[in-house]
């Protein structure tokens, strides 16, 4: 069973995901280039976790580590400051 803040964060995959297709449409101009190399990125962290596969096989337990959190954790925050900046 999943913790409702791994599920939280497990969630935001298919949107990051419907994000970077919208963004595939716009001017790839800065800053918008930096926005989808991380948002791919993050992408990338989201699919080597198996999310799926995990929780078909039981083993919803080991979808998230810490590491994993914590790379997706520096990820958006790099996303996050690099809009506000």
């Amino acid at each position: 069973m999943l913790t409702p803040l791994i599920r939280v964060v497990l969630e935001q995959k298919k949107s990051v995901s419907e994000l970077l297709k919208m963004l595939a449409s716009v001017e790839q101009t800065d800053p918008i280039t930096g926005i989808v190399a991380d948002l791919q990125a993050l992408e990338k962290t989201y699919e080597g976790l198996n999310i799926e596969e995990q929780i078909r096989n039981n083993r919803a337990d080991m979808v998230l580590s810490d590491k994993n959190l914590a790379e997706i954790t520096t990820l958006v925050e790099r996303i996050r400051s690099g809009i506000t900046e």
